[in-house]
Formats: structure tokens, sequence, C-alpha cells
């Protein structure tokens, strides 16, 4: 074997292997630490966590993020939870959800977004009506003051009847946290909606009690005030006669001493 033939030979083996790892390259996917691979074609969706061959021909690929999402949902005027005792309250809650790493909820949760990508603007658009009905639900079992008083245990319920419904989208709720509750403000409720006219009649009424409450607590202080005033003047004007009577009798036994 001459050196040209060998040279060739290396050359070709060389060539053949560069191939080799440029063909395995573009057919080798790897997901992350925090994500999976959801591979579609053929029979069925295929879940990886890792690494693998992927045919691009034949197969197409998508990478899901396991990382925590945080999804604001915001309800304030006429959009605003309505309490056990028919009053608005305007609420801002963030709910915090990820995706189990395993097959079942990975493909579940990318059934539900369907082509859409998983962003938390779209798993938002996805799970808000789920999150708002319970929302809603809850509240409606709990005063306005209530709320305001017991915002962990809240918190806790809302989590607690949601998590059922997002297991069924393929995720699961970490956490539930209440960041603004409020009444809503008057003039935000329509006098129209049979709701919010007993809200205005309820918050008037209460207004108008704390109002005349207030007057009375002021009006007993400015007689407590006044009885004071009377009492520590009648007080002095008695040490002052205690004293003069003092003073009388003193000069009565001098006269005589």
């Amino acid at each position: 074997m001459n050196a040209s033939l060998f040279f060739t030979i290396i050359g070709s083996v060389v060539a053949l292997l560069v191939i080799f790892l440029l063909v395995y390259r573009s057919f080798y996917k790897k997901a992350p630490a925090d994500a999976a691979l959801v591979i579609s074609g053929g029979r069925k969706k295929r879940v990886v966590f890792g690494g693998t061959l992927i045919n691009p021909i034949t197969n197409t690929h998508q990478l899901i993020s396991l990382n925590t999402l945080q999804l604001p949902v915001e309800r304030t005027g006429q959009g605003a939870l309505i309490t056990k005792d028919s009053l608005r309250v305007d609420i801002e809650a963030q709910f915090y959800v990820k995706i189990e790493p395993n097959e079942q909820d990975v493909l579940k949760a990318v059934a539900s977004l369907g082509d859409k990508t998983l962003t938390p603007e779209a798993v938002n658009k996805l799970l808000e009506g789920k999150l708002v009905g319970v929302l809603r639900s809850v509240a409606a079992t709990m005063a306005l003051q209530e709320l305001h008083e017991k915002r962990q245990e809240f918190s806790d319920q809302v989590q607690e009847a949601c998590r059922d419904d997002l297991e069924q989208n393929g995720f699961k709720l970490e956490s539930v946290a209440v960041t603004n509750l409020d009444q809503t403000p008057l003039d935000a409720l329509d006098e129209n909606n049979r709701f919010d006219v007993v809200a205005i009649q309820t918050i008037k009424q209460e207004v108008e009690d704390k109002q005349t409450q207030t007057a009375r607590i002021e009006h007993e202080n400015k007689v407590k005030r006044e009885e004071d005033r009377l009492k520590a003047e009648l007080e002095i004007k008695q040490r002052e006669e205690e004293t003069e009577t003092e003073g009388l009798e003193v000069d009565k036994r001098l006269e005589f001493a």
C-alpha cells in the first residue's frame, strides 16, 4: 500500500467520523435539569428527562420548563369578589404553579396548552377561569372583616379548593399569596346591580352607625371632662373654705390667749 492510498483512506475515515459527529449532534437533544423534552411523532408522544436521539425528519420536539411559574390574578371594581355579607372586595393574588417531573403531568400540561408555548402568560390564560372561580367561591363563605383578619386562612382554603382542578391540567399548585385585599370603593359600584345596591346600603349604614358612635363617644367624653372640671373646682373651693375656717379658728384662739 503506497502512501497516497494510505492517506486517502485515513482522510475518508476522518471525514466519515466528522459527518457522523455532525449528524449525531443534530439528532441529539438534551433537556436541562429544570426541563423535559416532549417528542411527537409516531403513535404517541413521549417525555424524556435528559438527552436522547431525535430524528428531525419523523419527529418534532418541545422543551417544557419545570420551573415554578408565577400567575398574577387581579379582580377590582365590577369584577371584584362578593363576600358573605354581600360586599365587594378588590383582590390581588399570586398563584405559584409548576409541572412535576413525571411523564403523566408533562403530557397533561402539553395537551392542555395545545400549540401554545409554556409561558406564564399562556398558563395564566389557561388557568385564570379556574383560579378566579375558586377565589369567588371561597370569598362567598367569609365576611369582609373576616377576610382581612384571616387572610392566611383564606389563602389556604383557596389553595386546597383548586389543587385537584389544576392537577387535571398537569400543574401542581405550590402556594397562594394574597398581596392586596380591600373593600371596593363606593364609586366603583353600580346602583343598578342588586349585589351592589346591598353593598352600598350596608356601607352607608355602617358609616352612619360609626359616625353616631363617634359622636356619642365625643359627647360622653365632653360631659366627663366637664364633670371632672366641676369636681376639681369644687374640691379647690372646699380646700379654700377649710383653709379659711382653720385660719379663723387660729385667730380666735390667739384672741383668747
